[in-house]
């Protein structure tokens, strides 16, 4: 998964593609690793160029908590149509929440990444495992 692809739309006003909302899907340009015995996710990559990239405030290791306010601890005992999704149409906001630890502190920094799905990062992927590298056939779309 290079995050890249033939058909990635040309970038626009604030990163957006053609600077509109279409039907097309987009994501965020992330690549996650489940924190075994929890329902967060970890980021394992940032792809380069993506929504998350260009952001410049998520990087590997950092742990999402909440997508739209929605805390991923309620992802099993919510069903799936009320739970916000990492995907979404291109073009449209998203904010997510993470956790980062800094070295020697013993609590997570909590903290809100807004961000704008874009159509040449989607699908945004769920690696079966933490260690780098991976293979295309150990990711899963989100």
């Amino acid at each position: 998964f290079t995050g890249a692809s033939p058909s990635r739309p040309s970038p626009g006003v604030n990163g957006r593609a053609g600077g509109a909302t279409s039907e097309m899907p987009g994501g965020i340009g992330l690549v996650f690793y489940r924190d075994a015995g929890t329902p967060y996710l970890l980021v394992k990559e940032v792809v380069p160029d993506g929504p998350a990239f260009r952001s410049g405030l998520v990087y590997p290791g950092d742990r999402l908590v909440a997508i739209n306010d929605f805390d991923l601890a309620w992802s099993g005992t919510t069903p799936r149509a009320q739970q916000p999704q990492l995907p979404g149409r291109h073009g449209t906001p998203v904010t997510l929440c993470f956790d980062r630890t800094a070295e020697g502190s013993p609590y997570p920094e909590r903290f809100n990444v807004n961000l704008v799905r874009d159509g040449g990062f989607y699908p945004d992927r769920l690696s079966s495992s933490p260690y780098r590298p991976f293979s295309d056939n150990e990711l899963t779309d989100l």
